[in-house]
């Protein structure tokens, strides 16, 4: 640097020293009137925002150069001394250190690079799965989770897939009853492995609690079909969907109120939540369609718990 600058038609830019803030300085390379104009300096800074108390740093300070690399090199190895916890390790002494490898040093540096393609394979496949689970998020809540935010026949398709999925045969009642005729219930189940088994099913979507009032249509549907079918149905369901707009995992459980208004008709009161998490059980098969559709047909009236 002396001897590049000193063959320099123009003199080189100079460097002042601020003595109230340098603690040691070193100067690198000087003109020869004395003025700096490479040094080594360590400062003391004050606190700010980022830091509350004051801080030692050290610095270089350098004029425009063509082999920044090889300073900078240098100037790690300094802090790395001055201070290791800003750089850890000391920085190569070779500029292509690869060139001059030991067989040893060869041998890591390869492996280095294999577990560098590994990270970069597994990077992309992250990525690749990343975009997989937001399309199945996409599909999930275009289907079976609508049984936890939706209702009306958004809610009633969701529960349909739902009950399919755990073995029921499923008949949506409003296709089956002639215009002008009283309205039913919203859906009946049958079973393959169950003879001359049937059940009624309300599904009902709440912007809060569940309203007990609504025991009143559920008997009006049992009765009806009593009167029709000249026999109880074998299992009452009213699956609903309280507290829809509500985070799921916080929605308050049902109270005594809602247990006694079911139990009083012979119903069993299912939460919508609960339904769509014994169908995640049965569709990983962590649990046997079969023992998920016992779980609800053996259900006692009153409130129904996964």
């Amino acid at each position: 640097m002396a001897r590049r600058l000193g063959s320099s038609d123009e003199p080189p830019p100079v460097f002042q020293i601020d003595a109230t803030r340098s603690v040691n300085v070193q100067v690198l390379v000087k003109t020869t009137s004395g003025y700096p104009v490479a040094l080594r300096a360590e400062l003391d800074l004050p606190g700010d925002s980022s830091y509350n108390e004051h801080r030692r740093v050290v610095v270089l300070a350098l004029p425009d150069i063509p082999d920044a690399a090889a300073w900078f090199r240098a100037f790690l190895a300094d802090v790395h001394a001055f201070n290791s916890d800003r750089v850890p390790q000391l920085p190569p002494t070779l500029a292509t250190p690869q060139t001059w490898y030991t067989p040893a040093e060869r041998r890591i540096a390869e492996r280095i690079s294999e577990i560098n393609s590994e990270i970069e394979q597994l990077v992309r496949e992250r990525e690749s799965c990343e975009s997989e689970l937001h399309a199945a998020g996409v599909s999930a809540d275009a289907n079976q989770r609508r049984a936890i935010w939706d209702d009306g026949e958004s809610l009633q398709a969701a529960v349909v897939d739902i009950l399919r999925e755990l073995g029921f045969d499923v008949r949506e009642m409003d296709a089956f009853t002639p215009p002008g005729q009283p309205k039913r219930e919203d859906l009946r189940l049958k079973h393959l492995d169950w003879a001359d088994w049937e059940a009624i099913v309300e599904v009902k979507g709440y912007s809060n609690g569940t309203k007990t009032s609504d025991a009143r249509q559920l008997r009006e549907y049992r009765d009806r079909y009593i009167r029709e079918e000249h026999r109880p149905p074998d299992l009452t369901l009213w699956i609903a969907n309280p507290y829809r707009g509500q985070e799921p995992s916080s929605r308050p459980e049902p109270d005594a109120n809602v247990h006694t208004a079911a139990e009083t008709i012979d119903a069993v009161h299912v939460l919508a939540t609960d339904l769509y998490r014994l169908w995640v059980l049965v569709v990983s098969d962590q649990v046997e369609p079969s023992v998920a559709a016992d779980a609800l047909r053996n259900a006692t009236p009153g409130l129904w718990q996964l």
